[in-house]
């Protein structure tokens, strides 16, 4: 794992994506060992495991030396090479599109965005990695001229951190009339921050979360989101490495879709 303890306790994420390895090898009756990338670091990997799924993640300071150690290698969520590694991921981009475009179909013109930073944790440091969704946002608005660097809000992905940025969002002058919230946790904690200057949701601001966590259809207002199935995704981890095991040479990269869920967050044609 290439993330945090308290990363993956505040957003669920990864860690659906850890319960479908586990659960994968539980079946097969795989003995398996799960640790942080970044605590093992100063020392070797181990020498004796047959083969490796890498959650999230990785500079190439570290690729290299996961590829010193370990042959047969998947990452899950992250593809550094595909011509060399096997890898389960999904398209940021074209998910993130066909959020905005959502809104951009319903008149919505002045947009904004809520979202976290996406680090590597390694000794003793945390680097930042870009994040896609981020950086497809930017340039969808300005694809559409609507982009405004005062509407795009970056803190931690938590739930609380959606609480707060969402409190400064409502600072602005010109207040958004709709946002992407790049987590669920995050999206909720915006809600919560919305009812508490009694905005409605979506008929006053509008929101688009992603994940759809169990919570999101539960949500005081049920959160519109892009669905991941990050349980399939370490499921497709674990079959990707027993076929490299069992022989296959070339490097195969699985694209998981999503699919927008429709809620009533997003509202309407305004």
């Amino acid at each position: 794992m290439c993330h945090s303890v308290q990363e993956e306790l505040s957003d669920p994420y990864f860690f659906s994506i850890r319960q479908g390895i586990e659960e994968e090898l539980a079946k097969l009756n795989i003995n398996t060992t799960t640790f942080r990338l970044y605590e093992g670091m100063g020392n070797q990997l181990p020498n004796d495991l047959d083969g490796l799924i890498i959650v999230g993640r990785i500079n190439d300071q570290t690729l290299k030396t996961v590829s010193n150690h370990i042959d047969n290698v998947v990452y899950i969520n992250h593809s550094p090479d595909s011509d060399r590694y096997d890898a389960v991921v999904i398209d940021f981009e074209k998910a993130t599109k066909g959020a905005l475009q959502q809104f951009i179909n319903f008149g919505y013109k002045n947009i904004g965005y809520i979202g976290g930073t996406e680090r590597e944790h390694m000794t003793n440091q945390s680097v930042v990695m870009e994040d896609k969704r981020l950086t497809t946002f930017i340039k969808t608005m300005k694809e559409n001229n609507k982009f405004n660097s005062d509407s795009i809000f970056i803190g931690e992905y938590t739930m609380a951190e959606g609480y707060n940025l969402m409190k400064s969002a409502l600072q602005l002058p010109s207040v958004p009339e709709a946002f992407f919230i790049a987590s669920d946790p995050m999206a909720i904690g915006a809600l919560r921050a919305l009812q508490e200057v009694n905005l409605l949701v979506p008929e006053d601001i509008a929101i688009i979360g992603f994940d759809d966590i169990e919570i999101a259809k539960f949500a005081s207002t049920p959160l519109t989101t892009v669905k991941v199935h990050t349980k399939e995704m370490g499921r497709l981890g674990v079959k990707l490495l027993l076929d490299r095991l069992n022989g296959r040479q070339i490097p195969l990269t699985i694209t998981v879709p999503t699919e927008l869920i429709i809620r009533q967050s997003c509202g309407t044609n305004p």
